[in-house]
């Protein structure tokens, strides 16, 4: 009988709860185990909780801190509508965040609003915390402290310091099961994830399918937007994340900083030319004289300087290869035995800076790794959707782009027409287009010939308009065309000295239009201007206010072509002006 009874005993202490949260719930009743008796408090409904139990969070805004208790799981029923404001509260303890949690909890579906300051820490873990998950959650502002706990596929928004792992200890892990930072978004965040902790060989970490973007003349508080966006120390992998960042200014900071042993494998680092020579040399990724770290096929993109690796450091044991460098000007500063396996090509990507899966003849397919293989077995592809944590996808044929920057001249009795040159693999040869009339149409009745050039000269004789325009498409080896670039003619007759037909200035439309896509998707603003003038272009929303302003200087005639993506109003785009 008392085996029985104890048996009983033990399996109503175990047996896990549902309890709730409601904000302004009318009628709390302990212990909360309805939504007709649910908390009016986070905190309360946590104070009665046993291990194993779930707490379920109602719509609201809720304004409290808490310690989420051993075991214990706290959902919020999303994080367009569940929201969790800590501006108004009073700091708490350096080492512990407004809401703490202990090891195996779950925090998931909030959206979690700080003050703009490092010192605010929205979250924390136990040192040991190994078995929590943090997931599904929109931090805004603040900083979060993860110590040893699992964090995936919430999104970071305007931190200054998203997320820190800075305590030093070998978690206990004997199964070698990876501690997780993974699939999460950081959206204009001045450091993304900051880790300084030693990780034994026996708990791996792995950073891995992150997205990190930095808008266009964002963080303007922040001058030093691109100071460490992850500096790690001791063996970890970082993959198949990808990083695209304009910031207004670089900092003295590497995008990546290695300390030794590290393995950098299938990442995407997209970065733009600062125009100022005190950045120029602002490399992608440092690494310094520790041994071990391995940079593996990795594509960098658009920054003088991709990895900055002193002698010692390679004479150390550092690798790289297998990598693929586009519109770089200088690869490393070293000499790399393994330098025969590194390319630089046109990665041919479905949308450039937004998409980043490879299209069909793209040379970075199978040019990876050759001891590393893809998810469907094959030698590994160079970039963020290759290697052993890439993605099984079908690569398709696309159109070359657009050609651009196309003008034209006159040279003795010669119309002379140049563009910039396309450099995609499949691509074959450019079709060529006019009309008498601005605007027009290229199709078939329209077509003149074809050039596998960028310069295409035409006797005067054959054109018998006053005004000649024109345009060129870009045509693959598979047949695939590109839509027409933008238009540019001359006048023919009437005048001395031949000259380009345009205005003042001209202010293309935007393509796609429509766009969004969360701000991953780009619009593409292209204008021309006849003489060298003072330029502003400003982007407006729904509302008439400006959002965003990406052209204020004085400009040289010529054409300009612009990206602008933003995952706050990408849906909300009105306007564009060119003045």
């Amino acid at each position: 009988m008392k085996k029985s009874i104890l048996l009983i005993l033990i399996i109503v202490s175990i047996r896990a709860e549902i309890r709730y949260v409601k904000a302004g719930s009318p009628n709390p009743v302990p212990p909360y185990i309805s939504w007709a008796t649910a908390a009016d408090s986070i905190g309360k409904a946590l104070a009665v909780c046993l291990p194993g139990d779930t707490v379920f969070v109602g719509n609201g805004t809720y304004k409290e801190t808490v310690v989420i208790p051993y075991g214990v799981s706290l959902i919020g029923q999303g994080r367009d509508s569940c929201v969790w404001d800590l501006r108004t509260l009073t700091s708490r303890a350096s080492e512990l965040g407004y809401i703490h949690l202990r090891d195996s909890c779950i925090l998931k579906g909030f959206k979690i609003i700080s003050r703009d300051t490092v010192s605010y820490i929205n979250i924390s873990t136990d040192k040991n915390a190994q078995k929590s998950l943090i997931t599904e959650n929109e931090m805004l502002y603040g900083s979060t402290v993860a110590r040893i706990s699992n964090v995936i596929g919430n999104v970071f928004k305007n931190c200054p310091a998203a997320m820190s792992v800075d305590y030093d200890f070998v978690p206990n892990n004997t199964k070698n099961t990876p501690w997780l930072i993974k699939d999460n978004i950081f959206i204009d965040c001045k450091s993304g994830i900051y880790v300084t902790i030693q990780v034994s060989a026996g708990s791996p970490l792995e950073i891995s399918n992150n997205y990190f973007y930095i808008q266009p003349n964002r963080l303007r508080d922040y001058d030093h937007c691109y100071s460490n966006f992850i500096s790690f120390r001791y063996s970890i992998l970082f993959s198949n994340n990808i990083m695209v960042a304009y910031p207004r200014n670089y900092s003295v900071l590497p995008q990546v900083g290695l300390n030794g042993g590290e393995i950098i494998r299938n990442n995407v680092f997209s970065s733009r030319n600062h125009p100022d020579p005190m950045y120029y040399y602002r490399e992608q990724i440092a690494v310094n004289s520790r041994p071990e770290a391995k940079l593996i096929n990795n594509h960098h993109e658009n920054n003088p300087l991709a990895i900055n690796i002193s002698p010692q450091g390679m004479a150390n044991g550092a690798q790289i290869k297998y990598n693929n460098y586009w519109n770089v000007k200088w690869k490393y500063d070293i000499d790399n035995p393994d330098s025969s396996t590194e390319l630089r090509a046109d990665p041919m990507f479905v949308k450039d800076t937004v998409d980043f899966h490879l299209q069909k003849y793209s040379p970075l397919i199978d040019r990876g790794d050759p001891e590393i293989q893809d998810k469907d077995g094959t030698r590994s592809d160079i970039g963020a959707y290759g290697g052993l944590l890439g993605e099984i996808y079908t690569y398709i044929d696309k159109a070359p782009r657009i050609p651009v920057g196309l003008q034209v001249s006159k040279s003795d009795s010669f119309i002379v027409l140049r563009w910039r040159k396309n450099t995609e693999a499949d691509f074959d040869r450019y079709h060529i287009y006019g009309d008498s009339v601005s605007g027009f149409t290229a199709d078939s009745g329209k077509y003149l010939t074809y050039t596998r050039d960028t310069v295409l000269a035409m006797p005067e004789r054959l054109f018998r308009w006053s005004k000649a325009y024109f345009r060129v498409k870009a045509i693959d080896r598979q047949g695939n065309k590109s839509e027409g670039s933008m238009w540019a003619g001359i006048v023919l007759t009437g005048m001395n000295e031949w000259a380009k037909v345009a205005e003042k200035y001209r202010l293309n439309q935007n393509y796609p239009n429509p766009w969004g896509s969360g701000g991953r998707e780009k619009t593409r603003i292209s204008y021309e201007i006849k003489e060298r003038s003072y330029v502003k272009l400003r982007v407006y929303n729904i509302l008439g206010d400006e959002v965003a302003l990406l052209v204020n200087g004085e400009q040289p005639a010529g054409y300009y072509e612009y990206e602008f993506g933003n995952p706050v109003i990408a849906e909300e785009l009105k306007g564009i002006k060119l003045a």
